[in-house]
């Protein structure tokens, strides 16, 4: 492997670049998703305050 090579550095950091990126996507997908849990449990605790106090059916 000579890294003196363009073909053999383009690789290298793609390679290097392909984990951050996906890891990139998946927070995003992650924190998205749970602002939208965050938002609908406090509309839960809004419309039925018995949720609290383990009164609510």
């Amino acid at each position: 492997v000579d890294i003196a090579q363009p073909s053999v550095m383009a690789g290298a950091l793609i390679g290097a670049l392909v984990p951050v990126a996906f890891s990139a996507i998946l927070i995003l997908g992650v924190e998205r998703n749970s602002e939208r849990m965050i938002v609908e449990i406090r509309r839960q605790f809004k419309e039925d305050p018995g949720i609290l106090e383990g009164t609510s059916k």
